[in-house]
């Protein structure tokens, strides 16, 4: 036996224990039992992406249904997945992040499968902008559509002011937009819950950890990840009002993608005053200048990112927030969904969860071994056992 495949199976085994340690310790602990084994199950399946899952176990197999669902302009293509147990406990209006498979993620799908498996009704439209590595003002209204309809869907479950069981769940950049819609007059008494992952509250101040690798709490010890602020300026390049910007900022950050050190600076000279604007944001090292050089961008770009930070709008929000984070995440950093948290308007309807599982929003483990799994594997199973518990009792 090769030492991999003897470290897989001894990986096997730990996970294999960890999944009846969950099980066993949510039928003893939490008083609905069977929810309290769907958490679990729902927790074990997310960190074990591509192994088989346990939900599929425990519950009929869900529904998938191809649909339609309005955004602003147009319809937007969407899945519905149906609980296989028939009526839905719980409906759920999911947004994917920042990433080119929009609705058709491989981890997305498979997580939309779960949710089903657990009773809810899960809707996920594809977002366009997302899907390019953007994110502007009219997801919200994307969003806030896209929640009507799923409201519409499933009336007597979404009626205004008695919600509690339909909702959104969001992700990453995702999270703006739909904190955003939730605060909408047009659905917020429709909607009991917003659930995030690696949201944040103020753009400038993630711009700042971007660009500059310093956040504005010096709590935060994670790296940003070096190619993010030029992938971001390359599919971002048309926020510039000259044309000829646009083709030189989206030409840098191509270079740069492939070569951290590319030499651009032939190029950066001939950038125009607002193309200069942008490119000097991005290339700031100084985490004091990052205001200074926000108020040298265009208008419309400044304004585009005051509109997309949800905190001035928390306190429109009337639904219960459940908010979960990684401490190490290297795109958002983890005190975002703490400022979310402290600017919510009733403190007994948030529930904050800092974990060292995740990194943004896929699983970071270390090593499995004893000490591991009584310093990290056990108190961290509990939080998130706790966080998965709590999603699932919404309405219920």
């Amino acid at each position: 036996m090769t030492r991999a495949h003897g470290s897989g199976r001894l990986r096997g085994r730990w996970l294999g224990l960890g999944s009846a340690v969950a099980l066993l310790t949510a039928a003893l602990l939490f008083p609905h039992l069977w929810r309290g084994a769907l958490a679990a199950a729902l927790l074990v399946d997310s960190v074990r992406h591509g192994h088989p899952g346990i939900l599929a176990k425990l519950s009929p197999t869900p529904v998938r249904i191809g649909t339609h669902v309005p955004r602003p302009g147009g319809i937007s293509a969407a899945d519905l997945y149906l609980p296989g147990s028939g009526h839905p406990r719980q409906v759920i209006l999911l947004i994917h992040g920042v990433n080119e498979t929009g609705k058709d993620d491989e981890r997305l799908v498979a997580f939309a499968f779960d949710l089903a498996r657990t009773g809810a009704a899960v809707l996920v439209p594809d977002f366009p902008n997302l899907r390019h590595t953007r994110v502007r003002p009219s997801d919200a209204d994307a969003v806030a559509l896209a929640y009507e309809d799923l409201a519409d869907r499933f009336r007597e479950k979404c009626r205004a002011g008695r919600a509690g069981a339909c909702g959104l769940m969001a992700f990453s950049y995702g999270v703006g937009p739909a904190l955003l819609a939730a605060a909408k007059p047009s659905v917020r008494d429709r909607m009991g819950f917003v659930i995030t992952f690696g949201g944040y509250a103020d753009l400038e101040d993630v711009i700042r950890f971007v660009t500059t690798g310093s956040a504005s709490d010096p709590r935060v010890r994670a790296v940003p990840y070096r190619w993010a602020k030029w992938a971001f300026l390359a599919a971002n390049a048309d926020l510039a009002v000259d044309p000829g910007d646009r083709v030189r900022l989206r030409e840098m950050a191509e270079a740069r993608l492939d070569n951290d050190h590319a030499d651009v600076r032939a190029v950066a000279a001939a950038l125009g005053p607002d193309g200069r604007a942008i490119w000097d944001l991005i290339t700031n090292t100084d985490p004091a200048r990052v205001h200074e050089l926000l108020e040298h961008l265009n208008p419309a770009l400044r304004e585009t990112v005051s509109e997309l930070s949800p905190l001035p709008h928390l306190a429109q929000i009337r639904a219960r927030l459940l908010l979960l984070h990684g401490r190490a995440d290297r795109s958002i950093p983890f005190t975002e969904s703490e400022r979310l948290a402290r600017a919510a308007p009733d403190p007994t309807r948030v529930d904050l969860t800092l974990t060292r599982v995740f990194g943004h929003v896929d699983p970071d483990l270390p090593p499995l071994h004893t000490l591991a799994a009584l310093r990290f594997y056990i108190p961290e199973a509990w939080r998130i056992l706790r966080f998965a518990n709590a999603i699932l009792s919404q309405g219920c």
